[in-house]
């Protein structure tokens, strides 16, 4: 919702401001669990922060995965969820 908002903003909206929305919705979008924030970190050119979140998607991905391969892990991959 935040984000079509963000989309549809003035076209006269200064970079800087806008921006500065993008990153702040994205860092409550991310706090709140949503893996789309990836693209408003994307949107708002902050990249250093869109390569730690997706770094840390593909952590957990990757404990949930290995959790799931292994016959004593399968409840843990059912809590970690």
């Amino acid at each position: 919702m935040l984000r079509d908002f963000l989309k549809r903003a003035p076209r006269n909206v200064v970079e800087g401001p806008q921006r500065q929305l993008q990153r702040a919705a994205a860092a409550l979008m991310e706090r709140a669990g949503r893996e789309d924030a990836a693209g408003l970190y994307r949107e708002s050119h902050e990249w250093n922060e869109m390569a730690r979140l997706i770094d840390r998607q593909a952590a957990r991905s990757s404990r949930k995965a290995a959790a799931r391969r292994s016959p004593l892990g399968r409840g843990a991959a059912a809590r970690m969820r």
